[in-house]
């Protein structure tokens, strides 16, 4: 008859081989970067680079990461439209965080920041149209999801995924100055700074150097316009409203001055816009927004963007600007407002339009390197 420790290793052997795939997976995904949460401070000189390839969730983690350890004095809250601002547009720090899809999640991010005590000074508010609209807004929050992003993934086939890329690239975790972290970083040169803004590395590449027609009427973004997409579709909302009012006087009470904007569209999906009737509800938006900040203190401001002009070239897609927009943008706020007092106006008013989606001649030289020596880059 078989002792008891080897009764047990008997038993023990089956559920090691089923646990075996998960461990290996659990391990490649933590040497690929992709179940990476927290980072030390980079070294001097070298530049973070966070880009997960296979779980957006792991976004919203790791910058909710930053954002209770850290105090900010200007922070960016918004929907992916909000993360070509950059620290270097402001004279205090500043960080980027793209957590609202509804209207509650404005008062959740709010109450996020006070129970961590972080309340900035200020907050740089982008809004989106879809946000007003009653066949989008839902009675919940991105914040209610946010938990700790699973290290093991059921679906083995991922494995696969990740083995396959991680040993297919040519870029190692560290590039030049940059340290990378998640796959999107190492593979496409795309991930979030250390500011919370997005380098869309491969879109920027290709834009650039021309592999590919820059799509300059945005067809997709048409597209939708065309299927009737709720971004665009707005059927107004007033509970939506209601909540961006509550959000501004919790700020007024917590004395923070919030800048609020919506993102211009460029110009050709504009006119489609317009062609299309969709543009009258939007505009409707913009309107009654900009008549409940009317009502506020001198705390609050809101940007017409709708006065802004913006050439296609001033965008990366058909609803997400480039840096070169923002910088127009921030420029257009009225001189002698406290809100252009923590501006950057040096760094702002010295800009050139050199480059069609890349303000940092710096990161555009990096993003070419990059892309240049990766020889099969373009047979992925």
């Amino acid at each position: 008859m078989l002792s008891y420790s080897k009764r047990v290793i008997l038993f023990l052997i089956p559920l090691f081989l089923v646990a075996l795939p998960f461990i290996f997976q659990y391990f490649l995904f933590k040497v690929s970067g992709e179940n990476s949460f927290e980072f030390d401070k980079p070294q001097e000189k070298s530049k973070l680079l966070v880009g997960y390839k296979y779980d957006n969730y792991k976004d919203r983690y790791y910058k909710y990461q930053i954002i209770s350890s850290r105090k900010f004095d200007i922070i960016g809250i918004g929907s992916s439209r909000v993360l070509q601002f950059r620290k270097e547009f402001f004279k205090k720090s500043f960080y980027t965080w793209n957590i609202i899809n509804y209207s509650q999640d404005y008062l959740s991010v709010l109450q996020t920041l006070k129970a961590h005590n972080n309340l900035p000074g200020f907050i740089l508010l982008q809004l989106d149209e879809r946000t007003f609209n009653k066949d989008f807004d839902r009675n919940t929050t991105t914040l209610a999801d946010l938990k700790y992003p699973s290290t093991i993934n059921l679906d083995i086939s991922l494995t696969k995924d990740v083995l396959q890329d991680y040993f297919a690239l040519e870029h190692k975790p560290y590039f030049r100055e940059y340290i990378l972290e998640g796959l999107a970083a190492q593979y496409y040169f795309s991930g979030y700074r250390e500011d919370g803004s997005y380098q869309y590395g491969k879109l920027l590449y290709t834009i650039n150097n021309q592999r590919r027609l820059f799509d300059s009427t945005f067809q997709a973004t048409q597209k939708n316009i065309n299927s009737g997409n709720t971004f665009f579709n707005i059927k107004f909302s007033q509970a939506s409203l209601n909540n961006l009012n509550d959000f501004l006087d919790s700020c007024t009470k917590e004395n923070i001055h919030v800048i609020c904007f919506f993102q211009p569209y460029p110009s050709s999906v504009l006119s489609k816009l317009k062609e299309t009737g969709f543009y009258p509800a939007i505009a409707d938006v913009h309107n009654k927004v900009e008549s409940l900040l009317e009502t506020k203190t001198n705390n609050h401001l809101y940007i017409n963007c709708d006065k802004l002009s913006i050439d296609d070239d001033l965008n990366l897609d058909g609803i997400h600007p480039n840096e070169w927009s923002n910088v127009n943008l921030l420029l257009s706020i009225p001189q002698g407002s406290i809100f252009r007092e923590i501006l950057n106006e040096d760094f702002l008013q010295s800009r050139t339009f050199a480059s069609k989606a890349c303000l940092n001649p710096g990161e555009l030289s990096a993003i070419r390197d990059f892309f240049d020596s990766t020889k099969n880059y373009f047979k992925r």
